[in-house]
């Protein structure tokens, strides 16, 4: 089945997505496009989108990831430091009592 209208080319970038909508409500208010058709159009569109969120999702999810990994690299790389601080306490301790 063909479209009601000549295909025209958008970018395939949010900004494309959007210039499409308006293009396809541009349109049906002018009576070139089918409220069936726009509804297509619009439900391709949902699906691009809901495409991006997962994208998204997972950029934030390995970013979470990579965040966690370098401060427990921090609290490893600190921990025999606070133990060096701790022993000195003890030593000081020693020192009053001799």
């Amino acid at each position: 089945m063909s479209s009601p209208r000549e295909s025209k080319e958008y970018a395939e970038t949010p900004a494309g997505l959007r210039g499409m909508l308006f293009a396809e409500l541009s349109d049906l208010r002018k009576g070139i496009t089918t409220p069936h058709y726009a509804m297509a159009v619009s439900k391709i569109a949902g699906n691009v989108i809901a495409s991006y969120e997962v994208e998204l999702k997972q950029d934030l999810l390995e970013a979470a990831k990579r965040h966690n990994a370098a401060v427990e690299r921090q609290t490893l790389l600190a921990a025999p430091v606070a133990q060096i601080e701790d022993n000195s306490e003890d030593a000081e301790f020693e020192d009053a009592r001799v």
